[in-house]
């Protein structure tokens, strides 16, 4: 599909002067497992030789990717270079497409990785607070109705998609009132934002750094808020030690407060609370959106963790914020990390030890089934021996039949030569038999021809004159 997919666009009339060369290749990135299938999201870097040249968006289910590319089309004309640009959408196999220049660079998240160093780190989270900063100098005025409308839409469509305790519903209108009672007086602003504002999210080229990714992009009241986002999803460096290394250097309320929420330098101040809380029902509602059912379990049962642990801040006193100490964090960060590499060391020792095992395993049967393959051979040429000796033996049990089958006939004709011996004695018999009567009665008529004849009744008659017996 992804090929025929590329083929269509070097074709498109829009894209096709894109690509110098039949040199066609694409790097395929998809969304995690933990979202619905409508909303599994499929991104595709297509490359011309070593360089690329497009980057091609769309949904799994073909759901129209059009307002995304709206949305970033609006954003691309405010703030032009520092995001990716939308270049159209094309209708292919009945997907819509969307198409956009690709950020040439390196992933800010792997660049963190590559440089964790003191200097390296701050110049990464100044030039991000500098980025956002621009973001912030292409404000809309708006009003106090039109960020209270906003707020008490997402708690709308967080309660219909969670159960609330009562202690936990008392707890959230409190903090709304907390938070919007902020903003009375003071001149309220709207901006574009991509509602995704991560290290991840960011292409670094030069020291400059380019925003990617607008699925959940709208325009809002809350862009503040993107630093609750930032923090609440950086893993690569500790949050303790940006605070320490960022503290003197920042001076923004909503960067610092972001930061103080996901490190040990959290107070109970209630606006503090408010805006987290904010921020964590935006969050659960964007989640909750693309989230299958099994993962929309998990992310209930967190909300209530979470808030749990806000109702038993927001139940004590305002704590006393701990003093930085970069020295400190500094320390315990970089030992962390080299904890870590000594884990991966271990890890590698371990794979390099099982890999040795392996080949030694590989070599054992690579042995076992040379000696398989000459105990085939040796089997094949007796199996072969054998199918000769099975034809030879089923030829020499072909002529056995034959002679069962012509002694069987044999037998048979002895049989019918027995019955007819038998049958010729029999008819021999019954012929003598009838001989013999018929010479006992041949005789007789003789005899009793001669005794009624006239010479016999005349010699009778004599003997008797002259007194002879008969």
């Amino acid at each position: 599909m992804i090929n025929q997919l590329i083929q269509s666009l070097k074709s498109s009339k829009n894209f096709g002067n894109k690509f110098k060369s039949n040199d066609t290749h694409y790097v395929f990135l998809t969304s995690g497992g933990y979202r619905k299938y409508d909303k599994g999201r499929i991104v595709v870097i297509v490359f011309d030789g070593s360089e690329p040249r497009l980057v091609v968006k769309f949904y799994k289910n073909s759901d129209s990717i059009s307002n995304e590319y709206e949305t970033q089309t609006q954003i691309y004309k405010i703030y032009e270079n520092l995001i990716t640009k939308p270049l159209g959408i094309e209708r292919i196999n009945d997907y819509d497409i969307l198409v956009e220049e690709p950020a040439l660079g390196k992933n800010l998240t792997r660049y963190v990785y590559e440089n964790l160093n003191k200097y390296a780190l701050l110049d990464v989270f100044k030039l991000v607070f500098a980025f956002n900063k621009n973001l912030n100098s292409k404000l809309e005025v708006s009003n106090i109705q039109n960020l209270t409308k906003e707020v008490d839409q997402l708690f709308q469509t967080f309660y219909s998609n969670i159960k609330i305790s009562n202690s936990h519903e008392d707890m959230i209108k409190n903090l709304r009132l907390i938070f919007l009672k902020n903003f009375e007086n003071k001149k309220i602003f709207q901006r574009f934002s991509n509602n995704d504002f991560i290290l991840n999210n960011f292409i670094i080229n030069k020291n400059k750094i380019t925003l990617t990714d607008f699925e959940f992009s709208t325009k809002t009241h809350l862009y503040f808020l993107e630093w609750f986002k930032f923090f609440r999803y950086q893993w690569v460096v500790s949050n303790d030690y940006i605070h320490d290394l960022t503290v003197s250097e920042i001076a923004d309320p909503f960067y610092n407060l972001g930061l103080r929420e996901f490190s040990n330098y959290k107070i109970n101040e209630k606006f503090e609370l408010a805006c987290r809380l904010i921020f964590e029902i935006f969050d659960f509602i964007n989640r909750f959106s693309i989230s299958s059912s099994s993962t929309h379990k998990t992310l209930i049962v967190d909300m209530n963790k979470f808030l749990s642990e806000l109702n038993s801040r927001f139940d004590k006193p305002n704590v006393v914020q701990k003093e930085s100490n970069l020295d400190s964090s500094e320390k315990e960060f970089f030992n962390d990390e080299y904890q870590k590499l000594i884990k991966y060391k271990k890890s590698i020792d371990e794979l390099l030890d099982l890999r040795k095992s392996n080949d030694e395993y590989n070599l054992r049967l690579k042995n076992t089934f040379e000696y398989l393959d000459k105990s085939e051979r040796g089997f094949k040429d007796q199996k072969f021996l054998t199918e000769n000796l099975r034809k030879r033996n089923d030829g020499l049990h072909d002529e056995v039949v034959k002679l069962r089958e012509h002694n069987d006939e044999l037998r048979n004709e002895i049989k019918r030569l027995e019955l007819d011996h038998e049958n010729f004695k029999k008819s021999m018999q019954a012929s003598h038999e009838n001989f013999k009567k018929s010479i006992q009665a041949s005789h007789e008529n003789y005899k009793r021809s001669v005794e009624s004849s006239l010479p016999w009744k005349f010699a009778r008659i004599l003997d008797k004159l002259l007194g002879k017996n008969s």
